[in-house]
């Protein structure tokens, strides 16, 4: 057995099973009621045992803990940002504070995960068998979504697990009337394109049509430049200064996963580059600088508001 898991389940027994001697607990209706469980078929399609009522949930995708906290529950403890030390920096510290860190995106600590002696745990999007066996030995675990999904998919199968379908409802309405909104806003660039970009520490990459942001705004109904409208990827290679062509559009939404570093620093060189003052979307005073931990990474229904908030923003006050 895999060194790993059998040191979580040593600690598993050392945390959970006590002396072993002791008098078993009295039981009530309303402790019965509490304890209840049922069958629940996941986005994976797995079949699984989970509590009717969890109350110490762990999210490790900043899809679901966006979506929980747009429903009105904190979870007890969730990864950290793609790309950060801390939870995704454009969610606001007041919704956040109280939350326990189990460590990076896609590599928690297991044993930061049985100190907080969660009862579900919400992992969506990529995942291996062996990350599935190893969580699952801690508690029960919901494959919210998978990678061919988007945000709306995970927000609603939390909104059931957790018994709040009315705030997710609410929610959504309140999306789709701020499409709406922003679709009046931005009036004649309604058919513009919007080009998505990241950069890193390397260099720049452009983001496809199936990462979060690029589904905001195909709500929209705005458009992706032709070369970035495709699926497969997340985003594109990174490019080399001589190919800073691809990053054009219409407009150019643009930012980085951390707001210091590195990667700050080679885009605000490359952008004083003649190559780059060249670009379509530059030119056009179209260029726009974004958070990247929501628009080049993955996000839930309040990260798909502030994209909404963002374009209204710069393309709702520019009728040229």
């Amino acid at each position: 057995m895999n060194r790993l898991l059998i040191s979580a389940l040593v600690l598993a027994g050392l945390m959970f099973g006590g002396c072993g001697q002791g008098e078993s607990p009295q039981t009530t209706p309303e402790v019965e009621a509490s304890n209840a469980t049922y069958r629940y078929t996941d986005a994976a399609g797995r079949e699984l045992t989970i509590p009717v009522k969890p109350k110490r949930i762990i999210t490790l995708s900043e899809v679901d803990l966006d979506a929980m906290l747009a429903l009105g529950v904190k979870p007890i403890a969730s990864s950290d940002g793609r790309g950060q030390n801390s939870f995704p920096r454009y969610l606001d510290a007041s919704l956040t504070q109280g939350i326990v860190s189990v460590g990076r995106l896609g590599d928690p600590s297991l044993e930061a995960m049985l100190v907080q002696q969660p009862d579900l745990i919400l992992l969506g999007g990529f995942y291996t068998e062996q990350a599935l066996e190893k969580l699952s030995a801690i508690a029960p675990v919901v494959v919210t979504y998978t990678m061919r999904d988007d945000w709306k998919v995970s927000f609603a199968n939390i909104a059931k697990l957790l018994g709040r379908q009315t705030e997710c409802d609410a929610f959504m309405q309140k999306y789709n009337a701020q499409l709406d909104s922003v679709r009046k806003l931005i009036g004649e660039h309604i058919n513009d394109t919007v080009s998505i970009i990241r950069w890193n520490p390397k260099g720049p990459m452009f983001m496809y049509n199936t990462v979060f942001a690029s589904k905001v705004i195909a709500d929209i109904g705005l458009k992706r430049p032709e070369h970035q409208d495709k699926g497969g990827a997340p985003h594109s290679p990174i490019l080399s200064l001589e190919s800073l062509d691809q990053l054009d559009g219409d407009w150019i939404f643009m930012g980085t996963l951390l707001t210091e570093g590195e990667a700050v620093d080679q885009m605000q060189a490359a952008t004083s580059t003649p190559a780059f003052a060249a670009l379509k979307g530059v030119k056009s005073n179209h260029l726009v600088a974004v958070d990247g931990s929501r628009w080049t990474s993955l996000g839930g229904p309040i990260a798909a508001m502030q994209v909404l908030e963002d374009v209204a923003k710069a393309m709702g006050h520019k009728h040229e």
